[in-house]
């Protein structure tokens, strides 16, 4: 699975007509992009190419494969979430003592 390091695709997650981009790196573009990611613009864009052969049980390998691998995608980003929120709620208490030793000097 590629790492999403490169520019986005278009917005409908459609290749251009003069794109030239291997399929993995349009894919990892298009995961990297926030604001154009779509799960049907991602399937389409994926799937793009598996079509062109009119195979029924490639697509629907294909489909399976991409479904996987948006679900480790997805489970990466919640860890990441879950982490960052221990780390808030970790420093949380320190800040908040902080903030009272500020008030105590503001005061004094």
């Amino acid at each position: 699975m590629s790492t999403p390091s490169s520019t986005a695709t278009s917005a409908a997650g459609h290749a251009n007509a003069g794109d030239t981009k291997p399929l993995e790196e349009k894919l990892a573009s298009l995961l990297s992009s926030s604001n154009q990611f779509s799960v049907g613009g991602y399937l389409n864009q994926a799937l793009e190419e598996a079509a062109s052969s009119h195979d029924g049980d490639e697509l629907q390998r294909r489909m399976a494969e991409l479904a996987l691998q948006l679900q480790l995608q997805t489970q990466s980003c919640h860890d990441d979430i879950g982490r960052i929120g221990a780390e808030i709620q970790a420093i949380m208490p320190r800040c908040a003592a902080d903030v009272g030793r500020i008030g105590v000097g503001l005061e004094g």
